[in-house]
């Protein structure tokens, strides 16, 4: 008999809605928590991978720069580099610049489009006299 009491007060235990709550509550918590360590795996996943695409970038710029230096120990390397960025020439030779069109070009469409602006301005403020 005390056996049986046993399984009913634990069945009713087991039944009633304090424990029916307790338990879904449990299960809110873990769920709660497992949602907030899957938006970190997430978040651990993404910083990964950025910071891999940077160090792929580092690795190259390194790569870039080992040819830069190695090319500015030979003589060619430095007059190659005076002669870009300072316009420097032998003796003997002439320099020749240019221009491109497509700059002028560029300054013309924007002018236009700034009188194609003032005229619509002007079409409006006549349209309300």
């Amino acid at each position: 008999m005390d056996r049986f009491d046993r399984r009913r007060q634990f069945r009713a235990i087991m039944n009633s809605k304090i424990t029916l709550f307790v338990l879904i509550f449990l299960l809110f918590i873990a769920g709660r928590s497992t949602w907030a360590l899957y938006g970190k795996n997430q978040e651990a996943a993404m910083k990964k991978d950025f910071f891999f695409r940077e160090n792929e970038g580092i690795k190259d710029r390194q790569e870039f720069l080992k040819k830069e230096i190695h090319n500015l120990k030979t003589d060619e390397g430095v007059e190659e580099i005076l002669r870009q960025k300072f316009n420097i020439k032998k003796e003997g030779e002439e320099v020749l610049v240019v221009i491109d069109d497509q700059e002028s070009g560029e300054e013309e469409k924007s002018s236009s489009l700034k009188t194609r602006f003032d005229e619509f301005i002007v079409q409006i403020k006549d349209f309300f006299r």
